[in-house]
């Protein structure tokens, strides 16, 4: 209901288990749209390495 809602997941998306189990599922999990914006960020990082187009957000980040 409300608290996998409120971590991104979809209303079609189903736990199982007992309904303590389901909140500690819940409560353990990543949130949704984080992590969607942590992979594509890690995919970005390492694209951009293996192209070797100029320097990487970390290292722009260390010159600063």
């Amino acid at each position: 209901g409300e608290l996998a809602a409120a971590m991104g997941f979809g209303k079609s998306y189903r736990f199982t288990g007992t309904k303590s189990s389901q909140v500690r599922q819940i409560g353990n999990a990543v949130p949704v749209h984080l992590a969607k914006h942590l992979c594509r960020s890690l995919l970005a990082e390492t694209a951009a390495r293996m192209s070797g187009q100029g320097e990487t957000k970390q290292q722009e980040r260390e010159a600063a």
